[in-house]
């Protein structure tokens, strides 16, 4: 215990003693390496720099772009002129549906209906709104006159006039005359009007929708004709920003090694780096494993062992027959008879002396036993040496 612990101490004290007197001349080694390749690779850094901004210079409009590479965005113009007339074809089925459903039933409904009024409330002048008129005129003077007279064949003749003007206007509106709308009245309905604002809508988006197909296609056009040129330029661009790339990375990372090294030395010359012992060497006085009680129970038991084990081999080295039947297993003869052993004085008194011995030297075993076991428990180790 005593050794182990000044061992590790030893080793300890060197440590600190190591780190503390030849940290100091390490780093400045090392900061000079690091200076060193800071130059080195300052100038390197300099002249991928340098290149990079001459081929720029050399290569205006043939750059990639956030876009991408070329092919992607050649393949990204191409989607887009696929999805533009897709949308463009939408557009112009949108619009002939429009047109066919102002040209249709519903318009003429619109102008079948009632005549829109104006915010004073007085009739429009379109021909329903005079037909209308004309018919409630001519009812008034059927109520006074006879169909003879003047006024109420004027008005019925200006009446017949209106409906053929009327069947006119409903023909050449179902043939998507935009004149006839107005004069027919159906400009005025909410029907139409929605119909026609819709129309509007469409033309607009046709017209947008055809100038991007245009924009698309043009830029496709200048992309293939690039197609031996960019894909190089770009090879070789992206050659020169990862050349530019690794140099750049390499020098911020020996900046930062060399701003932590004089953290470091400063850190050290202020004092603030020192070596504290926070928990020093210790061993417990009693062995942690195996147990120390177990063990020696084994051990005697061990011993036990053995001299058994030995007195059964002396036995099997020099046997004994203990009985007649024993002889006959053993030779296969009869055996006739048995004489008994007859024991002296002297020999019966080295028997006793031999039992005698046996049983000292099983109690001396015993004790001796029961003592190692208090000693250790006690904590003495017997035969140890000092340490040097």
């Amino acid at each position: 215990r005593d050794r182990s612990l000044k061992v590790v101490e030893i080793l300890q004290n060197r440590l600190i003693e190591n780190t503390l007197g030849g940290k100091r001349q390490g780093s400045e080694n090392a900061q000079k390496f690091l200076v060193d390749q800071i130059k080195d690779y300052e100038a390197r850094l300099q002249a991928a720099e340098s290149r990079l901004a001459e081929f720029k210079k050399q290569n205006v409009g043939l750059m990639p772009d956030e876009q991408g590479g070329y092919f992607p965005r050649l393949q990204t113009e191409i989607d887009a002129v696929n999805t533009t007339r897709s949308q463009l074809s939408v557009a112009m089925s949108r619009r002939a549906e429009l047109q066919r459903q102002l040209r249709g039933e519903a318009p003429i409904a619109a102008a079948t209906g009632l005549p829109a009024s104006n915010a004073s409330g007085v009739s429009g002048g379109d021909t329903l709104s005079r037909i209308k008129e004309t018919q409630a005129k001519l009812d008034d003077l059927l109520l006074r006159f006879t169909d003879k007279h003047p006024d109420v064949v004027a008005t019925r003749e200006t009446l017949e006039q209106l409906n053929a003007r009327r069947t006119a206007e409903l023909d050449a509106l179902r043939r998507g005359d935009p004149n006839a709308a107005a004069a027919s009245g159906a400009s005025s309905n909410p029907v139409y009007q929605s119909i026609q604002l819709q129309l509007n809508q469409a033309d607009v988006e046709i017209a947008s929708l055809r100038r991007q197909l245009g924009d698309h296609e043009n830029k496709v056009a200048s992309l293939r004709k690039m197609l031996d040129t960019m894909p190089q330029v770009e090879a070789e661009y992206a050659r020169l920003n990862r050349d530019y790339d690794v140099t750049r990375a390499n020098y911020t990372a020996l900046v930062e090694r060399l701003e932590k090294s004089r953290l470091g030395d400063e850190a050290t010359t202020s004092g603030s780096v020192r070596f504290d012992v926070i928990d020093p060497p210790f061993a417990p006085f009693r062995p942690t494993s195996p147990p120390r009680s177990l063990l020696l129970a084994g051990v005697l038991l061990a011993a036990l062992a053995a001299g058994a084990a030995l007195a059964v081999l002396l036995h099997q080295m020099q046997p004994v027959f203990t009985s007649p039947r024993a002889l006959t297993a053993a030779t296969g003869l009869p055996v006739l008879g048995a004489v008994s052993m007859t024991w002296l004085d002297r020999q019966l008194k080295q028997r006793r002396q031999a039992y005698l011995r046996y049983a000292v030297g099983l109690a001396a075993l015993l004790l001796i036993a029961v003592l190692v076991l208090q000693l250790s428990r006690m904590g003495v180790r017997l035969g140890s040496m000092p340490v040097a």
